[in-house]
């Protein structure tokens, strides 16, 4: 079976390729591959991404569909993609693209299909969390400067700032997610090199084969940054998906790995500080995430539950965060 990533909050995820690819973009696709197609499903709550069968035999290949006034989500995965694959690294390989939608009718781009699940089991073992940790440290092993569709990330999910929204709007908010907010405000980031971050992940853009991760996919928001920005995100997800103990292993994976490359390791506080950053940009409530979690295959997570793992999550990283 083979999954990608769902979206998880208006911002990430609007309105995009809900319908089925149109004949336009299918005649498009049709010229790159040079073949006829069927579409055979959406892997994205039954919509894009689309799972398209050649009728050349050869593997499938997966079509991504991005709304008019996003492009640059399509040549930022364009530039992600191609330092996945001077790197190594499991990703999805670039088979052409439409920045623009000129061609396409819709800025969209066509992959390889990267074999895999990306289903959320119910219980984790502490190897899968580790792996999860260790797949985060092949990225950061790549040194990058900021370009222009890789530009410098400050904090996961470069498209949404709920912590500003709350601060700026009428939008609801906690009294410790303002607290933790006036703590990233007011405290300098740790300093490091930059490198190559996702910048959106989470376990439902994992692909899995058995305990091994078989691909990372959905790169729209990768760019350069701290590898906290990835560390922080994922050791949030999977306090979300199995409780706050689960984000160690995450972490104890990415550290042997970037122990063996010689990397200095991060302080408590600097930790403390990527888990702040990560749970202060998600939505006051998370029932917002509750459809995606379900699509993922982990119905068992409802808002309660999500709302008091990430608060718990948010008290221990506030009781190691550095104080100015």
């Amino acid at each position: 079976m083979t999954c990608t990533s769902v979206p998880r909050t208006d911002a990430i995820g609007r309105e995009r390729g809900m319908e089925p690819p149109s004949e336009v973009l299918l005649a498009w696709v049709r010229r790159q591959l040079g073949t006829e197609v069927l579409v055979e499903r959406g892997l994205r709550q039954g919509a894009s991404p689309w799972l398209l069968r050649r009728n050349d035999a050869a593997d499938p290949v997966v079509l991504k569909i991005t709304a008019s006034d996003t492009p640059h989500a399509v040549q930022t995965e364009v530039a992600a993609l191609a330092v996945a694959a001077a790197h190594g690294l499991p990703a999805p390989r670039l088979i052409a693209y439409d920045g623009t939608g000129t061609a396409a009718g819709s800025p969209a781009l066509l992959e390889s299909l990267v074999r895999g699940a990306s289903r959320v089991p119910r219980f984790a073992s502490t190897r899968r969390l580790r792996a999860a940790g260790a797949g985060l440290a092949a990225l950061h092993a790549v040194a990058l400067r900021p370009s222009a569709w890789l530009p410098l990330r400050t904090r996961p999910i470069s498209a949404s700032d709920f912590a500003d929204d709350r601060r700026r709007t009428a939008m609801s908010s906690t009294p410790l997610l303002d607290t933790a907010a006036d703590l990233i405000r007011t405290t300098p980031p740790p300093s490091g090199a930059t490198v190559f971050v996702h910048g959106d992940m989470w376990h439902g853009n994992l692909l899995w084969h058995e305990e091994r991760i078989s691909g990372i996919v959905d790169w729209d928001m990768a760019g350069v940054g701290s590898a906290g920005i990835d560390v922080g995100a994922m050791r949030l997800d999977a306090a979300l998906m199995y409780g706050v103990e689960a984000a160690q292993p995450v972490l104890e994976g990415w550290l042997e790995i970037r122990s063996t490359a010689g990397a200095t390791p991060p302080t408590s506080s600097d930790i403390a500080y990527w888990d702040l950053l990560a749970a202060v940009n998600t939505p006051t409530d998370l029932a917002r995430f509750v459809d995606a979690f379900r699509d993922q295959g982990r119905p068992d997570l409802h808002a309660d539950v999500l709302n008091g793992r990430r608060d718990a999550l948010l008290r221990l990283a506030m009781e190691q965060a550095p104080r100015r």
